[in-house]
Parts: C-alpha cells; sequence; structure tokens
C-alpha cells in the first residue's frame, strides 16, 4: 500500500532525474569557466584588486581616489581571497574558489537541512541542489564567479540550518560564528539571521534551556563582528563607517525596484517555491527538521 503523503514515484524519479540533469550542467558549465583568465562578470576585476590589496597589507577601506575605491562590503571575502592568490596564483580563478567554497557549504547546509530524522533523505537532497543549480539562469549565474554571494548565502544558510530544532551549546556557537560570518561577508545576510533566530527562539516557548541556545548564538555572532570593527577600524578609521554604511545609506529609496522584486523577480522563481512545498513526498521530511526556520530568514 502506498504510504499517504508521498508522491507518485514516477515524479519523484522524474524530479531526481532532472536535478540530477541540472547540477550535471553546472559543474560541466564550471569546469569550463573556473580557469578563465578574464573577467566573467563585471565585479570580478574589482574583487581582485580588492585581494591584492589585502596581500600588500594595505587597507581596505580607505580615502578614495582614482588608483583605488572600496566595494561598500565588509572584508571576509577580500580576506579569503588574499590567502587564496598566496597559496593558489594571483589569478581571477583563485578568488573562484572561495565562491566555490561557499557553494560547497550551501549545497551540504541543504543536504543537512532536507533530512528525516532518522537519516538523511537523498531524494529530497537531490532535488533540493537540482533547483538550486537549475534556477541559476534566473539569479545571475554567481555560484562559481568571485563575487562575495556565493560565499554569503552558504555561510547564512549553513548559520540558519545549525540554529534549527533543539541546537546544543556547541551547535549554537557554530550557527553564531557561521552567521556572524555571513555578516562579516554582505550586511543584508543581517535581516534574515536575526529573523530566523527570532524564529529560533520562539519555538522554545519559554523554556529557558532551550532559550539559551539562540541567546549563545547571538552572542557569538555579535562577538565576532564587534572584534572586527575593532580591528578594521584602527587601520582604517573614519572611512570603515563611511565605505560600509554612508555610501549605502546615501542612496535614495527607489520605489520601482522594491516593487520589482515582487512583481517581476519572485514571480519567476514562485513555480518552483510552490513545488516543494506542496510536493506531498517533501512536505513532511521538510517540516520534521524545522527547515521553516531557514525558509522564514531567506525570505
Amino acid at each position: 500500500m502506498r504510504a499517504p503523503n508521498s508522491a507518485p514515484r514516477i515524479l519523484l524519479a522524474t524530479a531526481c532525474a532532472l536535478a540530477l540533469a541540472a547540477t550535471g550542467v553546472w559543474f560541466w558549465t564550471t569546469c569550463q569557466r573556473v580557469g578563465h583568465p578574464f573577467a566573467l562578470e563585471w565585479q570580478e576585476g574589482g574583487m581582485w584588486a580588492h585581494a591584492r590589496r589585502v596581500r600588500m597589507g594595505l587597507p581596505i577601506y580607505a580615502e578614495p581616489s582614482l588608483e583605488f575605491t572600496a566595494f561598500p562590503y565588509p572584508p571576509l571575502f577580500h580576506w579569503l581571497g588574499a590567502g587564496a592568490l598566496a597559496l593558489f596564483g594571483d589569478g581571477l580563478s583563485s578568488l573562484r574558489a572561495v565562491s566555490l567554497l561557499g557553494t560547497l557549504l550551501l549545497v551540504v547546509a541543504l543536504t543537512l537541512t532536507v533530512r528525516r530524522p532518522g537519516g538523511a533523505n537523498l531524494r529530497a537532497a537531490v532535488i533540493a541542489i537540482g533547483v538550486l543549480f537549475g534556477g541559476q539562469v534566473w539569479a545571475g549565474d554567481w555560484l562559481d564567479v568571485a563575487r562575495i554571494d556565493a560565499l554569503c548565502m552558504g555561510l547564512l544558510v549553513a548559520a540558519i540550518a545549525a540554529g534549527s530544532g533543539r541546537a546544543g551549546m556547541g551547535r549554537a556557537a557554530l550557527a553564531g560564528a557561521l552567521g556572524g560570518a555571513a555578516c562579516l561577508t554582505k550586511q543584508s545576510a543581517l535581516l534574515p539571521v536575526v529573523l530566523a533566530w527570532a524564529g529560533w527562539a520562539l519555538s522554545a516557548k519559554g523554556d529557558r534551556g532551550a532559550l539559551a541556545a539562540p541567546a549563545v548564538a547571538a552572542l557569538v555572532a555579535a562577538g565576532i563582528l564587534g572584534g572586527a570593527w575593532l580591528a578594521l577600524i584602527g587601520s582604517s578609521g573614519p572611512w570603515l563607517r563611511f565605505h560600509l554604511y554612508e555610501v549605502l545609506a546615501g542612496h535614495p529609496w527607489h520605489g520601482p525596484g522594491a516593487g520589482g522584486f515582487l512583481l517581476v523577480d519572485l514571480p519567476r522563481v514562485l513555480p518552483l517555491i510552490l513545488a516543494g512545498f506542496l510536493a506531498p513526498g517533501m512536505r513532511v521530511e521538510l517540516r520534521r527538521d524545522g527547515a521553516w526556520l531557514w525558509v522564514l530568514g531567506l525570505g
């Protein structure tokens, strides 16, 4: 007898096959692109300049000049990029390796999130990863280029996944470290981290022991961000605040851009989101592991 809430096997087999095909195409394409000596995207050259500056011992955030003006992003990608340049050479492929590391972390986080209590659910993980790679044509193909986005998303999803369910103090500290690192990669990670951990705290339902875990995560994240800020302000002075806050705060509110997300960008991926939630064979497995927390955060 077919178990209730399970999708027909033919549909799940088809979904898995399509997911594997999408993953394979992305992997093949990435192998062709990662060693390309020239910029694949407009930010790659600027990211290389930032990483080179760190490697030379120069501050990232300094007075803007014709020679160098910093991007309005936190420094973690640049720090890791400088290390990658030292290890693998001065080519852009070294910085792409940092993005691929973030993509790998994202894949691992997705795999660990969609699972049954008794063990990993390979079918759900294959489909989730296939949706990730198959949807890249809509998202801009940024998972393998030298940008901050893949690293930020990998750290963000890993932080939210680590903080789902009843996490112990060790897992809470890991969630805090990952969340702090995500915010140290891109400022916009702060909002989903706060939303997800707020949901984590609400799920404790007044249990003081359970409330301690999100509190520990928040303290660890705050310590990482505070320590990084103190370290940077010594070398950058007022230019740290200028580049990371004032430049972005100086942009006027662009209503069509905000509305465009709801009316243009979101409808493109809404069928994939609805398919994931409505597929009977996937719905129960996602809910059992508290994955709604990171869905809330990413939303």
